[in-house]
């Protein structure tokens, strides 16, 4: 039977490699650790005709106008390699240097676009549903928006949403063939490949059966199903709609797994998780493009820092789009902001707050040791921001304040510089 517990449920995607087009896909590289609630889904766009003079009160009709997809990753244990591929696709700039026998990447804000088609760099995606129900390969996914989250005595989170073109294939297929009306259907293999050999009827979803002459499908019970001299046998409890005088023929419809063609990559990344213990946060510092100057530790003060990106992205079906599925995706404008929660102990943020003042800081993770001289690790620097708002309230019998900080662009720096040090040869390459 077709095996439907979640566990079995894979994504990968081509986080390495990026696509080379607008719905081109690629290879996946790395199957990704996220929450086994997170899956692909398709977002149908369709329409009804309700607003046509109809002579009734309801619509009658539904037009297809194609799909877009989405995904949403949750990593509630982050790794340095979640925050390298889910960056680098959010922020879209991506370089790497050696560094012994590990590698750094500094993400940065991409300026304009990859191309006519494109303002943030795409991947592909492949799901494989269950053990043994479908995989699909989605072409063209997009890092919408990011957010990093950083709490009290918890891992740090990561989450992004993730939105696609809609273009995609699958291993699923619907044939349509005319066989008698029997206990038994033959089909040829090739052209039709039925699931593979071991598994045969658990490929095989559904049978529906009419006369040739009719519109209407009945659903059949089917039994068994094997492969002999280059057919595919399905057992089947006969249908038994023909008419006398008609002939025996009828069409059959049948929706199966086919044997797929899709490759998973071979290993699974495992890195050191990144706890908020091992996090050190600066506030206050300077920035001077190789360096992150002065400023104060944030510690024990700090209750809880989450920082967001967003995209702010269009997805466009414009002309010359007969797949179903958008042929741009434009960012309509970059848009990162850092909420904080701390204990009020001082009056240094309600001041800047006051003063509309700039100032940097800076956050790092550090995780498990690579060699003697390198750890894993993850560091954001942000070298212009200003609090939007620092409200004081009550949290467990303590005086805090909670707000908002806008990242800012300057004319010197990019907005934000992501460091993000794993053994990972490369991403969005």
């Amino acid at each position: 039977m077709r095996n439907l517990r979640a566990t079995h449920n894979k994504i990968a995607v081509s986080a390495n490699n990026r696509e080379t087009a607008i719905n081109t896909s690629r290879d996946t590289d790395t199957i990704i650790l996220s929450n086994l609630s997170d899956i692909i889904n398709l977002e149908p766009r369709k329409e009804d005709n309700a607003d046509q003079r109809l002579g009734k009160e309801e619509a009658d009709q539904i037009y297809n106008l194609g799909n877009t997809a989405s995904l949403t990753l949750n990593f509630d244990r982050a790794q340095p390699q979640h925050f390298a591929f889910g960056l680098g696709y959010a922020l879209g700039n991506v370089s790497t240097v050696q560094e012994s026998t590990s590698y750094i990447h500094t993400i940065t804000p991409i300026n304009g676009e990859i191309d006519y088609q494109r303002s943030n760099p795409s991947f592909s995606a492949l799901m494989q549903y269950g053990d043994t129900i479908f995989s699909r390969l989605f072409s063209s996914f997009f890092v919408d928006s990011a957010t990093a989250s950083f709490s009290q005595d918890e891992w740090c989170k990561l989450k992004l949403d993730i939105k696609g073109t809609g273009n995609f294939e699958d291993d699923m297929n619907e044939i349509l063939i005319e066989a008698e009306d029997s206990s038994l259907i033959r089909i040829d293999s090739p052209p039709y490949a039925v699931g593979d050999s071991g598994n045969v009827f658990d490929s095989i979803h559904r049978i529906q059966a009419r006369l040739l002459t009719e519109d209407r499908w009945h659903e059949v019970i089917f039994h068994t199903a094997s492969k002999a001299g280059g057919k595919t046998i399905i057992n089947i409890d006969a249908p038994n709609i023909t008419v006398p005088g008609l002939g025996t023929l009828i069409q059959y419809k049948i929706l199966y797994r086919a044997e797929s063609s899709f490759v998973w990559p071979e290993n699974i990344v495992h890195e050191s998780p990144l706890r908020v213990s091992d996090v050190n946060v600066i506030l206050g510092g300077r920035w001077d493009g190789t360096n992150f100057y002065g400023g104060i530790p944030l510690n024990s003060d700090l209750n809880s820092l989450e920082y967001t990106i967003n995209n702010n992205l269009k997805f466009d079906f414009g002309f010359n789009a007969p797949g179903g599925y958008a042929n741009r995706v434009f960012r309509e404008g970059r848009d990162q902001t850092i909420s904080f929660d701390r204990d009020f102990k001082d009056y240094i943020l309600q001041q800047s707050c006051f003063n509309n003042d700039y100032f940097g800081l800076k956050i790092k993770a550090t995780g498990a040791e690579i060699d003697s001289n390198n750890n894993y690790h993850v560091e954001l620097i942000f070298p212009r921001l200003a609090i939007l708002n620092a409200p004081i309230s009550v949290e467990n019998k303590i005086v805090a304040e909670k707000g908002d900080m806008k990242v800012l662009g300057s004319d010197d720096y990019p907005s934000v510089i992501v460091k993000v040090q794993n053994i990972v040869e490369n991403y969005v390459s």
